[in-house]
């Protein structure tokens, strides 16, 4: 629409629809080039839709135990806590920024920074006082023994063994 011999740049953006439609009908490639150092979020995708689960795991099942791999490059010893109660487990900790690196002009950041919660169901019981975790290499594994508890539920905290 004109307005006084100017057009309004934004009546322009209101028939566009909406952003979403744009990003499937350009395809996920164009935007992975438009980076924002430090912003995780897509602008054109809803949180709920762009909320990754921090560490990844993988889960195995060995028979009488479960072997539990969490990916977290970089920690100390004072970065991490997990606990495990009965059907669970709760890790939590702050993968720290690079030192030296807080001031740098970032190009690329696809590695997580900052804090982190995660509980992770599990499918049987396990005996929480006989679980064991170590951390090496980025890697956190954590051997879960099948068992259950004879009262009630119980919550421990677990060191880990740093290598």
């Amino acid at each position: 629409m004109k307005n006084g011999g100017q057009q309004n740049p934004f009546e322009y953006l209101k028939n566009l629809g909406d952003l979403r439609d744009i990003k499937k009908l350009l395809g996920e490639d164009f935007f992975k080039h438009f980076s924002m150092a430090g912003f995780n979020a897509d602008p054109l995708v809803r949180e709920e839709e762009t909320e990754q689960v921090y560490p990844a795991v993988d889960i195995y099942d060995l028979g009488n135990e479960f072997s539990v791999w969490a990916e977290i490059p970089g920690l100390k010893r004072t970065d991490i806590s997990l606990q495990v109660s009965s059907y669970s487990l709760f890790l939590r900790g702050n993968v720290p920024t690079p030192t030296g690196k807080r001031n740098a002009h970032v190009l690329t950041s696809e590695r997580y920074v900052g804090p982190f919660e995660r509980t992770i169901e599990l499918p049987v019981r396990i005996r929480p006082e006989s679980v064991k975790a170590s951390y090496a290499n980025g890697l956190l594994i954590i051997i879960l023994e099948k068992f259950s508890p004879t009262e009630g539920e119980i919550h421990h905290a677990v060191d880990i063994e740093f290598e």
